[in-house]
C-alpha cells in the first residue's frame, strides 16, 4: 500500500478525481471535497457553508425526504457524514464495495438535485444554534475557536466556522441556493475514492455537474507587533489554555518540519510537554501541540486544561519548553521517535478506506498534488534537527506570542500579559 501512487484524472466538466485501490478491504469510500468554507463567506452570511452542510442528505428531487435517503443508506449498512472547515467542505459515504453505483448515485443526486426545502432549513436552523451552544459549553473544544479569533481577529480567517447567531437567524432560502449554485461547481470539486472498486462510471453520475469558476477568499495580512492575550471569562473548574505563534501557509515546504517540531513538543505521552507539565508536575490532565496549515497562514499551538490555581506555573513551563527547542540540542533518538510517531499514527488511521480517501483527496484539493504514502513518509524522514531549530528560532519570538484562556479570570489580562513577557 505504501508504494501505490493514487491515480488522478479529470472528468469532461473539469472535476478532479483521485482514486486509491485497497486490496485489504471489502469497502469503498467516495468523498466529495469542495474548496469552499467559512473564510470564503460574506460577513452577512457568516456560517452559511456549515449551515449548508447540515442540509445535505435532507432531500433531493429523486429522494425528496431525509427518511428516503436514510432508508437507502441503512439498506447498505453505510456510514455517511459531512464536515465543514474554514477552507473546505466535504461529504462522504462508506459502504460495501458492491454498492459503489448506489453511493455515486446518491452523492451526485445531492450535488445536482438538492431541494433545500424551507421546512428543513427552519428545523436545521435550531439544530445549528444548539450545536453552537454545545461548543460554547464545552471549553476544551471551544478554546480552538477562541484562539484562532485572537490570532486572526475580525477577519474571515478569524471568524468561527459555525457563524454567529445573528447571521444564522437572518439567512433566507435564497441565500443557500445562491451560495450553492455559485460555489458547488466542477472547478471547486475533488472526488476521492478509496477501497475496493472497479468499473467506475463517473461521467454518468457526475458529468452533469456544472462548470464554473474557482471561488476566491480574502487573504489575511498579519500586523502583529506585540504579544496578545485574550480571556473568555467563564466559571469553570479547569482553565483551558492555548499558547502559540503564527507561522506560514500550507504551500510552504517547511510545513513538515513544523509538524515534527509540534510532535516533539506535545505529540504523545512521552513528548516534552506531556512529560514536564503532566507527569512531573501534575498541572494538567492533557497537553498537546499541533500545527495548523491554512492557504496563506498557519500557526503552532499548545493546548492544555490546567488547574486554576496553577495556571501561571503551567504557562511558564510551556513557554520554557518552547525556548528549550532553540537553546538545547535535539537528540537523534528524540527526532526519530517523533517521526515514527507521525508515521505510526498515520498508518493506524489508514487501515480504513475513509482515511485514505481523505488523505489523497486533501492532497489534491489543497496542494494540487498526487503523492504515495511512501513519498509522504520520505518528506517526514528528511526533517533534520538543524531545520527544526531554525524554524523554532524564527517563530518562537516574544512579539509573536498569543495566549488565549477560558476560565474565571475576569479583567486579568494585565496579569497574564506580564506573565508572558517575563
Amino acid at each position: 500500500m505504501l508504494k501505490i501512487k493514487p491515480k488522478n484524472f479529470k472528468l469532461k466538466n473539469g472535476i478532479e478525481v483521485v482514486t486509491f485501490p485497497m486490496l485489504s478491504t471489502e469497502t469503498v469510500t467516495v468523498l466529495v471535497l469542495v474548496k469552499i468554507g467559512s473564510r470564503y463567506e460574506e460577513e452577512r452570511l457568516q456560517g452559511v457553508s456549515h449551515f449548508l452542510e447540515h442540509l445535505f442528505f435532507k432531500g433531493t428531487k429523486k429522494r425528496p425526504t431525509t427518511i428516503e435517503i436514510a432508508h437507502e443508506l441503512d439498506n447498505m449498512g453505510a456510514e455517511f457524514n459531512a464536515f465543514t472547515s474554514k477552507e473546505y467542505t466535504g461529504f462522504y459515504i462508506t459502504a460495501a464495495s458492491k454498492y459503489i453505483d448506489v453511493i455515486l448515485d446518491i452523492l451526485s443526486d445531492i450535488l445536482l438535485n438538492s431541494l433545500f426545502k424551507e421546512e428543513e432549513i427552519q428545523k436545521e436552523r435550531g439544530a445549528v444554534i444548539e450545536e453552537m451552544n454545545m461548543f460554547q459549553d464545552t471549553p476544551m473544544r471551544y478554546i480552538g475557536d477562541v484562539f484562532e479569533e485572537l490570532l486572526y481577529g475580525d477577519t474571515p480567517l478569524g471568524r468561527k466556522v459555525i457563524g454567529a447567531k445573528k447571521t444564522l437567524n437572518n439567512m433566507k432560502r435564497d441565500d443557500f441556493i445562491n451560495y450553492f449554485k455559485e460555489n458547488y461547481n466542477s472547478q471547486n470539486i475533488v472526488i476521492s475514492i478509496a477501497g475496493k472498486f472497479e468499473n467506475l462510471n463517473l461521467e454518468k453520475f457526475l458529468g452533469n455537474v456544472k462548470k464554473g469558476k474557482k471561488s476566491e477568499y480574502e487573504k489575511y495580512t498579519d500586523n502583529q507587533k506585540i504579544p496578545q492575550v485574550f480571556i473568555m471569562d467563564k466559571k469553570t473548574d479547569q482553565a483551558q489554555v492555548a499558547i502559540g505563534y503564527k507561522t506560514f501557509s500550507v504551500f510552504d515546504k517547511r510545513r513538515t518540519i513544523l509538524d515534527v517540531l509540534a510532535t516533539i513538543l506535545g505529540g504523545g505521552m512521552s513528548s516534552r510537554l506531556f512529560t514536564e507539565v503532566r507527569e512531573r508536575r501534575g498541572l494538567c490532565y492533557f497537553v498537546r501541540t499541533f500545527a495548523e496549515h491554512y492557504l496563506d497562514q498557519g500557526y503552532i499551538g499548545t493546548f492544555s486544561g490546567v488547574t486554576l490555581s496553577k495556571i501561571d506555573k503551567a504557562i511558564k513551563i510551556i513557554l520554557q519548553e518552547h525556548k528549550k527547542i532553540i537553546k538545547y540540542e535535539i537528540s537523534p533518538k528524540e527526532l526519530n521517535k517523533a517521526k515514527e510517531y507521525i508515521k505510526g499514527k498515520f498508518l493506524l488511521s489508514a487501515e480504513g478506506s475513509y482515511d485514505i480517501a481523505h488523505f489523497i483527496g486533501m492532497e489534491k484539493l489543497i496542494l494540487d498534488r498526487v503523492i504515495s504514502i511512501e513519498d509522504y513518509f520520505k518528506e517526514i524522514q528528511s526533517v533534520t534537527t538543524i531545520a527544526i531549530k531554525k524554524i523554532a528560532q524564527e517563530i518562537f519570538i516574544p512579539e509573536q506570542l498569543n495566549l488565549a484562556i477560558i476560565g474565571p479570570f475576569k479583567n486579568e489580562e494585565n496579569r497574564f500579559q506580564k506573565l508572558i513577557q517575563q
